[in-house]
């Protein structure tokens, strides 16, 4: 990392995307200063101050420049993601940012100087990263001043951005897509010598073989990441852990699998990797019973709250509530399903919002509340009518049924049913879920 000084008369901190930027000015631009670093910055940077924080002027309009002590450094600056669309094109790039750097180190405005490849989204890109900036401020007669301080962002294609592409598809369930984005990011990991990343793009083309119900294909890529991964590198490990694990699991092998899961979880909780530790403690509970499940439902939610992740809240308490369901805990059930609705409510989407509704008056039925249940369920079928949620239009009929089963009312209840047979028949109930369909079926016919 450098500091130049521009025409402009601002520092110039270089920042290769993907990489960190120097930890102080002095580290910064010690091969291009050497011993008088300090003294020759302070001789010939200046800046303009800015009374009007609100509307600062584009620094190639600034005037009146002062000197100032010492120019801002960075303290952390968050990486610009990659454009989806240059990245698989390979296209790479440079832009020039300027940012206010205020008093307490805050980024107050950020604007794109220049890009050397235009309608791409780099600009817009490098512009959303630097306004999460945080730095030193200016110091000028001890005091903290407002600053204009330019840098300039290399966006240059790593293996990191396509694992990064690669796995959004995958979490969509591009699964077939995903694996040639991942084949790309081995080839370049490959061409950069990083191990870590090629270790993550074998097991990951394992998976997607794996989820694709191609688990003898998979085999040699898993294979080839256990060759070179190395408990050294926290990321290329721990996936190829997880990715262990799975085809474990799918083998049969359930304590093996187990122990897998076990040692990933702890791994990953120990250098803070959360996201990895939750889904190693998803995966513990899976191939575990009732209690394993609830034991490490917990230890789930105890990293997403150590790591912040309030998106992991939800689904996790809602995992804990169906595990205590069909435990015949009923009040447990309802109360984490309530915890579930919260953290939908805030970080969800409508249907993650509809669906918590749908748990808590399931649950509501289960204790017996007979009055609350009927005045949740009854919105929340109205709710799947203007989603037009198949499934859900059904399982919202199918409670109705119930609750009115519970109160005596089997004329009513006949009417829901017969409505919940026919749309969950449409969701594809009895291909995914036929013993529950049967059920339905049986349930309907000694009503008539």
């Amino acid at each position: 990392m450098s500091i130049n000084v521009m025409a402009l008369i601002l520092a110039v901190p270089i920042l290769t995307c993907g990489m960190a930027f120097a930890d102080s000015v002095e580290q910064a631009d010690s091969s291009r200063y050497g011993d008088e670093k300090e003294e020759m910055l302070a001789d010939s940077i200046g800046v303009k101050l800015q009374e009007n924080l609100r509307d600062p002027l584009f620094p190639s309009e600034c005037y009146d420049f002062v000197p100032v002590e010492k120019i801002p450094a960075p303290v952390k600056l968050q990486d610009p993601s990659y454009p989806e669309e240059a990245l698989l094109k390979g296209v790479e790039a440079i832009v020039w940012i300027c940012v206010l750097v205020d008093t307490n180190g805050s980024v107050k405005d950020a604007i794109i100087e220049k890009v050397t490849i235009t309608n791409a989204g780099f600009g817009e890109a490098a512009k959303e990263a630097a306004l999460y900036g945080e730095w030193e401020p200016a110091i000028q007669n001890n005091t903290p001043v407002p600053c204009w301080i330019s840098y300039k962002v290399e966006f240059r294609i790593m293996a990191k951005h396509y694992l990064e592409h690669a796995d959004k598809q995958f979490k969509s369930g591009a699964y077939d897509e995903s694996r040639d984005v991942y084949i790309k990011a081995m080839e370049k990991a490959k061409q950069d010598g990083q191990n870590s990343e090629l270790t993550e793009s074998y097991a990951m083309i394992a998976r997607t073989y794996l989820i694709t119900d191609k688990k003898e294909d998979g085999r040699e890529w898993i294979e080839k990441a256990g060759e070179i991964a190395n408990d050294d590198e926290p990321l290329g490990w721990s996936r190829y852990l997880g990715v262990r694990g799975r085809f474990e699991w799918q083998d049969k092998e359930l304590e093996k699998a187990t122990a897998t899961f076990e040692e990933v979880y702890a791994y990953c909780s120990d250098r803070k990797l959360h996201e990895r530790a939750i889904d190693a403690a998803h995966m513990v509970a899976i191939t575990g019973d009732h209690e394993t499940q609830v034991t490490w439902a917990m230890k789930g939610i105890k990293e997403a709250e150590a790591g912040d992740i309030p998106k992991w809240l939800g689904p996790l308490w809602n995992n804990l509530g169906a595990t205590y369901d069909e435990m015949g805990k009923y009040q447990e059930s309802l109360d984490a399903y309530l915890r579930a609705r919260e953290y939908h409510y805030q970080h969800g989407d409508e249907r993650n919002k509809m669906l918590a509704d749908w748990a808590v008056g399931h649950a509501y039925r289960l204790v017996g509340n007979l009055d609350d249940a009927l005045q949740w369920m009854e919105p929340v079928l109205e709710w799947s009518e203007r989603l037009e949620d198949v499934e859900f239009i059904g399982w919202s009929h199918k409670e109705l049924g119930e609750i009115a089963l519970a109160r005596g009312d089997n004329t009513r209840a006949l009417e829901h049913l017969v409505e919940a047979e026919a749309k969950l028949k449409e969701a594809g109930m009895p291909d995914w879920w036929p013993d529950e369909y049967e059920k339905l079926v049986k349930q309907i016919e000694s009503l008539r």
